[in-house]
C-alpha cells in the first residue's frame, strides 16, 4: 500500500513495471506531455475537446454560465464539445492600444471618471473593485 509520485516524465495510458518494454510513444517528450496534460483524454473518449473545456460543459450542464479566457498560447485545454458552446475569449499579452484612438465623444475621459468615480452606499464589493481596476488602468498607465 506505498504510492510514489514521478514528475515530468510524460503520460502513462496504462501501468507500467521494470519488466514491461518502456517504448510506449512519446513518453518523455515534452510536447506530447503538454498535449496530453491539456486533453486529459487518454483513451480518447472525447476527441477534439480538453480537460477544462468538459468541466466547463459539465457545469454548463448544471445550470452554470460559463465561458473561459485563454493568455497566448493553445486553446485545446479549454476546448469542450460543440453543443455547448462554450465561450473561448483570447487575451493578449502585448501592450494596449490608446483609448478613443478615433474620438467620436469629445469627453470620453471626464465621462469614464464620472462612471466610474466614487462609489455609493449600497454599492457591491465587485463593482467597487472593477471601477477602480478600470479607472487605475485609463488614468494611471
Amino acid at each position: 500500500n506505498q504510492t510514489i509520485f514521478f514528475a515530468n516524465i510524460g503520460t502513462l495510458f496504462k501501468p507500467l513495471t521494470r519488466h514491461d518494454d518502456w517504448n510506449v510513444g512519446d513518453l518523455f517528450a515534452h510536447n506530447a506531455m503538454q498535449y496530453n496534460l491539456a486533453r486529459g483524454d487518454p483513451y480518447d473518449e472525447a476527441p477534439d475537446t480538453g480537460v477544462f473545456g468538459r468541466l466547463l460543459d459539465m457545469l454548463q450542464k448544471q445550470g452554470h454560465h460559463t465561458s473561459a479566457n485563454n493568455v497566448k498560447g493553445d486553446k485545446q485545454m479549454l476546448q469542450g464539445f460543440p453543443e455547448y458552446q462554450n465561450n473561448i475569449y483570447e487575451v493578449t499579452l502585448s501592450d494596449p492600444k490608446d483609448l478613443n484612438q478615433y474620438p467620436t465623444v469629445t469627453d470620453l475621459f471626464d465621462v469614464a471618471k464620472q462612471l466610474n468615480g466614487v462609489g455609493e452606499l449600497g454599492n457591491s464589493f465587485f463593482g467597487e473593485a472593477w471601477a477602480d481596476s478600470v479607472s487605475t488602468a485609463l488614468f494611471e498607465h
